[in-house]
């Protein structure tokens, strides 16, 4: 019998396995008790891709995000138990851990966690992950996750028995000992854990690396942000800005390659140069590293664009020379105005200088945007489409420019604590509000012709959406006195 199985469940990326169940196996490993980790995600991706149901993995497709997963509701649930049936039966796990990752993972619990029960209630499950807090992680559009109290309802109706909040590496150790009474262990209030170099490294054994559609190993260099912005949830998740030595990460870089020859690792960090000091400390390790072991592999992460006076050449060079080749950066707007209100204080001359650095050192960009803050004006937007002409005169830098959605509010972020000060008028969730200079119609519109211009500029690949998929298509159709230039462009997709 196992003492716990970990699963990842839908909606997530589909290039490796989430980071928390490789880091828990490890975890409770090290304290002597026994554990196998599991990604449904990627199983069920593998298995409904070249279907009917391959439309779900869309990226604008919402079906098993919102409840309109009830419409394959028959077929979940037969893909579930046939995944159970493969995988966990044989493990006879005491218990069941499920990482919630974001609201997009509620459809899912609840399915879930009613055919865990049904079927094998004998099983105890806990449930752990950003998610879970108390007050919901951001306001669903479609309202599933617009409940405070969502996990102690799952909890006082039977269908999970215990839920552990935030930093979970030692907790759920507490856990396996019978320690309900350590801090997070179904209440909300966790205790951080400061010394991130304590925490093991990730072990992979149980993942089959191959199943994946761009196999990378995930890793953790911090946890939190160094910075506040206004549209973001990562300061309710973690407090503080929390980060271990450049030393540490690259000898665990190190361990993962020469143990697995992997070709790729991210850094799943909100910042990987939060702390520029100890980022580039990582980056001349792992540059020595590669030339006196002739190491190949490319690393990945978030990165943050600061003012061209912060940062010197030699941190670019690093990069190229320590395989850091494709950092994502968040620009988000065109506008100076917009980012500053918004809580990011570069200008467009620094991005440029990026640009410009990166093109010298031949390294590449991945440029993240999204339309609609609040305070965006149809003058700010038209600035936002006006960049795309910087991007594209840097093609070996980026290849394209990435965007998901239109501005929502999260919960218990700036924007939606002091909606005054950002022009919201009103509020109904977090994809339909209404600010002095948007509404939903509107910030749909914007997504689509900002897209459609970098389309123009071969700075974005046109998606294609299924006639099933829901997405804002079909929310844009509801309006009357639609946009005869966006119709066409929807049309095109």
């Amino acid at each position: 019998m196992t003492d716990i199985v970990f699963i990842s469940i839908p909606k997530l990326q589909t290039k490796g396995p989430i980071l928390s169940i490789t880091q828990l196996k490890a975890c409770v490993k090290e304290a002597g008790f026994t554990s196998t980790c599991y990604d449904f995600n990627i199983w069920l991706y593998n298995k409904t891709k070249d279907t009917e149901l391959g439309y779900i993995w869309k990226v604008l497709d919402n079906t098993l995000i919102t409840e309109k997963i009830k419409d394959i509701e028959d077929e979940y649930r037969m893909y579930w138990n046939e995944f159970f049936e493969e995988n966990i039966k044989k493990d006879n796990p005491k218990i069941i851990g499920i990482t919630a990752f974001s609201s997009w993972t509620y459809p899912n619990i609840d399915i879930i966690t009613k055919e865990i029960k049904k079927t094998n209630p004998e099983i105890k499950i806990l449930i752990g992950g950003p998610a879970v807090r108390d007050a919901p992680p951001d306001k669903s559009s479609y309202g599933l996750d617009n409940n405070a109290d969502y996990f102690k309802n799952l909890k006082d109706g039977g269908l999970i028995d215990d839920f552990i909040c935030g930093d979970a590496e030692i907790s759920i150790v507490e856990y396996l000992k019978g320690n309900k009474k350590y801090p997070g262990i179904n209440s909300f209030n966790p205790i951080e854990i400061i010394n991130q170099d304590a925490v093991p490294i990730p072990d992979y054994e149980d993942i089959d690396m191959s199943v994946y559609t761009d196999p990378q190993y995930f890793i953790r260099g911090s946890r939190g942000c160094v910075r506040k912005c206004a549209f973001c949830n990562v300061p309710l998740i973690w407090k503080k800005f929390r980060f271990r030595t450049g030393e540490r990460i690259a000898d665990e870089i190190i361990y993962l390659y020469e143990k697995y020859n992997f070709d790729k690792v991210y850094l799943i960090d909100s910042l990987t140069n939060g702390n520029q000091k100890e980022f580039l400390k990582l980056l001349e390790y792992i540059s020595l590293y590669k030339i006196e072991s002739g190491a190949k592999f490319d690393i990945g992460g978030q990165f943050i664009c600061r003012e061209k006076k912060q940062i010197k050449p030699r941190m670019f060079s690093l990069m190229k020379s320590a395989g850091y080749n494709r950092p994502t950066i968040g620009i988000e707007s065109g506008s100076e105005k917009v980012r500053k209100e918004l809580g990011k204080y570069f200008s467009n001359e620094s991005i440029e200088y990026h640009l410009q650095e990166m093109d010298r050192v031949g390294i590449k960009m991945v440029p993240l945007f999204f339309v609609g803050f609040p305070t965006e004006t149809d003058e700010d937007f038209q600035e936002t489409v006006n960049i795309l002409d910087m991007f594209a005169k840097y093609p070996k830098v980026v290849k394209r420019i990435h965007m998901d959605h239109p501005m929502h509010v999260i919960e218990g972020t700036p924007v939606h604590l002091n909606p005054e000060r950002y022009d919201i008028e009103h509020i109904t969730n977090s994809y339909i509000w209404e600010s002095k200079h948007s509404n939903y119609k509107k910030r749909i519109e914007r997504f689509f012709i900002f897209l459609d211009e970098a389309i123009k500029r071969n700075l974005f690949d046109r998606p294609t959406v299924s006639d099933k998929s829901y997405t804002m298509i079909n929310d844009y159709y509801q309006y009357d006195d639609l946009d005869d230039k966006v119709v066409n462009i929807m049309k095109g997709w």
